[in-house]
């Protein structure tokens, strides 16, 4: 029989109707334990916290977008610890409300999770890598069985009435295998991506480690920003009058789609002017600034590359000239004293790094084409549309 895809909002998700031959719908809670979270009450109690027992938030998840979760910046103690659930690495939890409902992680360490997370364990026929893809293919599915209206939740009793589509278990882990080696790599690249930006900065710092009140080697001085590098406000480009195209558009908070023209040839480097302050984009190809972004008009006394680092390291908050909205005006910025060094060095620094960002950019491209062959994947297998044999 087959397993026949729908689209809804341009996602495609699957009826019910049917399954391959061999395979067998089955609720989430005949296939393992559901449980919520628990929070130490009242929320943010210091008396629970500070302690060096990892505390799991949903924006430690959403914003790695790995598939395993090691990091976060919020600890509490034991007696936090008693407050929560504690869980050991390798758990997979999922997001129970709010806008990221139904995003599924597993963690890499052991830690607590507060009530904004289910935890699926005590798995029963049913490999967890499996399980994993399942979640967050159906995501969509998920949502739509959440209740609340502002902000939907999703209980314990309405996730253990999920229906997960079950191959024999040695299929659920060899399609298990097949998307995990995808991920896998690219989570290798973004690895290999932040040691990379570690090592450029790092050159940076020791070849540039004078301040303007040290006392500066022969040939170098102290100047103004506009001495080495000019800024200039980014173009006007309605989200309407945007067409498809190869060229980036880079708004303050980054990358921001496509357009079929450019504005600035590449390589150059960004930074927000309005709502997000403090952000550096460094752009190999020609592109397209948008208003809400400042770009390097003129590389005075700089490379590309040594102004990208430059900028990295002021901090554009205490210039903002906004109230509500963050708002940088350049020329507050432009009168900034800053050490100049001899352009000689500017050269040797931009000869060793540029390697090292044409490195990340392959490997970020690299990184997307592996993640739109697992979308494309996803959908294929846990349908059964694409069966994988057993080793």
């Amino acid at each position: 029989m087959e397993f026949r895809p729908e689209y809804a909002g341009g996602i495609k998700t699957f009826s019910w109707n049917s399954v391959p031959d061999g395979w067998r719908l089955e609720l989430l809670g005949n296939l393992c334990s559901v449980r919520r979270g628990a929070s130490p009450r009242p929320a943010g109690d210091p008396r629970y916290f500070g302690g060096d027992i990892p505390w799991f938030k949903i924006g430690d998840a959403t914003r790695s977008r790995s598939r395993f979760l090691y990091t976060t910046d919020v600890f509490v103690n034991e007696e936090g610890a008693k407050c929560s659930v504690r869980i050991p690495p390798g758990s997979l939890i999922v997001s129970n409300s709010g806008v990221s409902l139904g995003f599924a992680v597993i963690t890499g360490l052991e830690g607590c999770i507060h009530d904004g997370w289910l935890l699926l364990d005590k798995l029963k026929g049913v490999d967890r890598d499996y399980l994993y893809y399942c979640i967050n293919q159906f995501t969509p599915r998920i949502r739509g069985m959440a209740d609340g209206t502002t902000q939907p939740n999703l209980n314990t009793d309405i996730a253990r009435r999920l229906l997960i589509p079950l191959p024999h278990l040695f299929e659920q882990r060899a399609i298990a295998r097949m998307l995990a080696s995808l991920d896998d790599r690219i989570e290798l690249n973004r690895r290999m991506n932040a040691t990379l930006e570690a090592m450029a900065q790092a050159l940076f710092d020791h070849s540039f480690p004078y301040s303007t009140e040290d006392n500066l080697p022969d040939s170098w001085r102290v100047g103004r920003l506009d001495e080495v590098l000019v800024l200039q406000r980014g173009f006007d480009l309605p989200t309407p009058e945007r067409l498809p195209g190869p060229y980036q558009v880079i708004a303050a908070s980054g990358p921001s789609g496509t357009h079929n023209q450019f504005m600035v040839r590449g390589p150059g480097v960004t930074t927000g002017r309005s709502g997000v302050l403090g952000n550096v984009y460094f752009v190999h190809e020609d592109f397209w600034p948008l208003n809400t972004s400042l770009w390097i008009k003129e590389f005075r006394h700089a490379t590309p590359a040594y102004a990208y680092h430059l900028l990295r390291g002021l901090d554009f908050e205490l210039f903002n000239a906004g109230s509500a909205v963050p708002t940088l005006n350049r020329n507050h910025v432009h009168n900034l004293p800053v050490v100049v060094p001899p352009m000689k060095s500017v050269q040797d620094f931009d000869r060793a790094v540029m390697p090292l960002l044409r490195r990340q950019k392959a490997n970020h491209e690299q990184s997307q084409t592996l993640a739109a062959l697992r979308e494309t994947l996803l959908p294929t297998l846990l349908s059964g549309e694409l069966r994988v044999a057993a080793p």
